[in-house]
């Protein structure tokens, strides 16, 4: 996670901070892939992109100290950011979508501490069609 790292050099954070924060990012990570699935890379997307900018975001809110509401938030924009298509494999634009989440993770914990207004409950049945069709979405805590 280049943001992570980037964050913790920034405000020179002590090393149990930054592999607390890792941790966050990587539970994410994994809670949004069990509950994907592999459904979500059979229609087309990209988990790395799609997911990652939530997992990097969910770390970087937690290396900066963000509380419920304004990691909330991060999310929230994040998710409105997330994006990238499988299909791209084999092209140039492949590593820009990998590595672009990272910089518009940044931007989601920088507007969430500016208070920017965005969908605070990301992961609510009501908003993601996962757990319709996946109850283990709900199991891992995803959809609340």
């Amino acid at each position: 996670m280049p943001a992570l790292l980037a964050l913790a050099e920034e405000r020179n954070a002590p090393g149990a901070e930054v592999v607390s924060a890792y941790v966050v990012g990587v539970e994410v990570m994994c809670a949004l892939g069990r509950a994907l699935n592999h459904t979500h890379y059979e229609r087309g997307w990209h988990p790395t992109a799609t997911l990652g900018i939530l997992a990097t975001t969910a770390a970087c809110a937690r290396l900066s100290h963000l509380d419920h509401e304004q990691t909330a938030r991060a999310l929230g924009i994040a998710a409105s950011f997330g994006s990238g298509l499988k299909g791209s494999s084999g092209t140039s634009v492949k590593s820009t979508q990998v590595g672009r989440p990272e910089a518009m993770s940044a931007d989601a914990i920088a507007s969430s501490a500016a208070r920017t207004s965005a969908m605070s409950e990301a992961f609510c049945k009501r908003h993601l069609s996962v757990g319709r069709n996946d109850p283990s979405a709900f199991r891992y805590g995803v959809v609340k």
